[in-house]
């Protein structure tokens, strides 16, 4: 098992490997980091919060675990995004809300709706302004380009996609941004991205536009050069303004299949290099009788010394999972007596 922690600024990632083919439990000393919360970072998934003791992580063979620690939002702060409210807007249309005077209301009403998204990082940093720099229509979608400005921070740029409904489409829960209330009748402004049909408008938009960022140069140079090296380019989304350089807010690339592990590539380019040895050694004499033997004793308490340990860790393993279940076991018969 290999464990080992990363610093990079602010952020702070556990990295646990299995480098065994069977499943290994390990136990580590994270008090360093008490009251942080795990977070895989594939998958999001939240874990339990680190402790006193010491914490337990159960991986499959040649499992790996990325995980960042990352502190619990604060109680007023979960609270505020439970409790946010799509405010009402008003505009004469949604264009004017985009581009016209009513863009005041929208830059408002951002801060409290980013602090509900998920992928917003900066929730512990006092948000100062938001500012619309740029709104792109599309067929079904529109993209707001945005400056956030913080208190003590540097300002981010996001890209939020925007699509707007009818009320007689409900929208997915916490997908709201704002109602929109207009001469003509009440829309619904939501983020695309949490929305099925706006999503599926995203993608079709970006796949109609084919156009090459300086950013991806290199992919493009290897993808007609060297052709399957990389993910084939299929679409991008620039933004460009004036004179400056552009600026790539999305890019579109062909689905490559799963071809299999980083274990599986080292363990193939392993027996290529014992095959080539075998090959070009091949008149080398084996070694004497006694150096034989000697080597073949140290093996074998070696294979020893392994399968006692993998035992003793076998029977490790059973004994937790004998007392989980018991104790699962005794809550759920609890519940039931209630």
């Amino acid at each position: 098992m290999l464990a080992f922690v990363r610093h990079l600024n602010d952020e702070v990632i556990l990295v646990v490997a299995n480098l065994s083919r069977f499943v290994l439990y390990v136990e580590l000393d994270l008090s360093k980091w008490k009251g942080l919360r795990p977070v895989e970072m594939m998958g999001q998934s939240e874990m339990p919060p680190i402790g006193d003791t010491s914490y337990l992580l159960t991986l499959g063979g040649h499992a790996f675990y990325w995980l960042s620690l990352e502190a619990p939002p604060p109680e007023a702060e979960a609270e505020a995004v439970a409790s946010y409210r799509p405010p009402v807007l008003e505009a004469q249309s949604p264009q004017s809300l985009l581009h016209g005077t009513s863009r005041a209301a929208l830059e408002e009403a951002l801060p409290g709706f980013l602090y509900t998204r998920r992928w917003f990082a900066r929730r512990r940093n006092t948000l100062t302004a938001v500012h619309v720099e740029d709104a792109i229509e599309m067929p079904g979608i529109s993209l707001l380009v945005l400056r956030v400005e913080y208190a003590s921070a540097e300002p981010d740029r996001f890209v939020i996609p925007l699509a707007m409904v009818g009320v007689d489409r409900p929208p997915p829960p916490g997908s709201i941004l704002a109602v929109l209330h207009t001469p003509t009748g009440d829309v619904t402004l939501i983020d695309a991205a949490e929305d099925a049909a706006a999503a599926r408008a995203l993608l079709a938009a970006l796949s109609e536009r084919r156009r090459v960022a300086a950013e991806l140069e290199v992919t493009h140079f290897l993808n007609q050069r060297v052709p399957g090296l990389t993910p084939q380019v299929v679409a991008t989304f620039q933004l460009r303004r004036g004179r400056a350089e552009p600026s790539t807010l999305a890019v579109l690339e062909a689905y490559v299949p799963n071809e299999g592990t980083a274990w599986t590539h080292a363990r193939e380019e392993l027996r290529r290099f014992f095959d080539r040895a075998l090959t070009r050694y091949r008149e080398t004499p084996p070694p004497p009788d006694a150096v034989a033997r000697r080597s073949g004793d140290r093996r074998r308490q070696h294979g020893q010394a392994i399968t006692q340990e993998a035992q003793r860790r076998a029977r490790q393993v059973a004994h937790r999972l004998i007392l989980r279940s018991a104790i699962q076991r005794h809550v759920r018969l609890r519940r039931e007596r209630r």
